[in-house]
């Protein structure tokens, strides 16, 4: 097993867990794993406090689901980053980028070339063709826009195709979280083609029935959103009253909003 490998799994051998362990599953081991090395019981060892510590901080990601998705997907790394992004912190998202692998490194600074490549091109291709530089039709000038919304729905469709996570969410809201993506990119590709159809004047019908496909692809945006927000007030509270609590599950809590 490489050493990427070996990061993105050590959460889960710290608490003695493979990576299909379900919340209850997560919670019993943190609570034995908690017993077998608090510092308490192990004086005589002065790394004691270092690898409880670590367990602990293994727990509180793999209890999150946002934080188990992002660790199963890109490791500690991705953590690092994530952490840091979110607070806007430019050293702290520099430091966090030096410290990973160089892999990861090669990797985001190609998918950040590319994708500054294709958001220069669009916007040099629609110059020259306003100023009547090039006669080419409206979709051949939007052909880097085409190209990366087609790949986005080709990801999209192989994220579709991975097993859902064992979560406690309900199957509606597991579908809806891997079909969104999907859905998504399509609305885009469709109000693209339907707008080059428009402005080339190929297509009979008004701008509003044009945009539909983007106010669908706002609507999912905002789904998302709420799916988002809701969830997390569910882990927020969840934490906060711990014991007293009154839902079992995010199904149950968000049938009672």
């Amino acid at each position: 097993m490489d050493s990427a490998s070996t990061r993105a799994t050590l959460f889960y051998d710290l608490l003695g867990l493979n990576k299909n362990a379900s919340p209850e599953e997560i919670k019993k081991a943190w609570r034995k794993t908690a017993l077998k090395l608090h510092p308490d019981k192990n004086q005589n060892d002065p790394e004691a406090e270092n690898r409880f510590k670590l367990a602990k901080e293994a727990y509180e990601v793999l209890s999150d689901p946002n934080k188990r998705h992002i660790y199963d997907t890109s490791g500690e790394e991705g953590l690092k980053l994530q952490e840091a992004y979110s607070q806007m912190d430019p050293s702290m998202v520099l430091a966090a980028f030096a410290q990973s692998g160089w892999r990861f490194r090669a990797c985001l600074l190609s998918v950040l070339l590319i994708l500054s490549i294709f958001l220069i091109l669009p916007l040099i291709f629609l110059c020259l063709k306003v100023d009547g530089t090039v006669d080419w039709t409206w979709a051949a000038t939007l052909t880097p826009v085409f190209v990366v919304l087609s790949l986005a729905t080709c990801g999209s469709c192989l994220f579709c195709l991975q097993p859902p996570p064992s979560t406690h969410r309900s199957r509606v809201c597991t579908l809806f979280e891997q079909m969104n993506p999907l859905l998504e990119s399509v609305c885009l590709l469709v109000f693209l083609s339907l707008l080059c159809s428009y402005l080339q004047g190929s297509l009979h019908a008004t701008f509003a029935a044009v945009c539909i496909p983007a106010f669908a692809w706002e609507a999912l945006r905002l789904l998302s959103f709420l799916g988002a927000s809701s969830r997390a007030t569910f882990h927020a509270k969840q934490h906060e009253l711990k014991a007293g609590f009154p839902y079992r599950s995010y199904p149950e809590f968000l049938a009672d909003v």
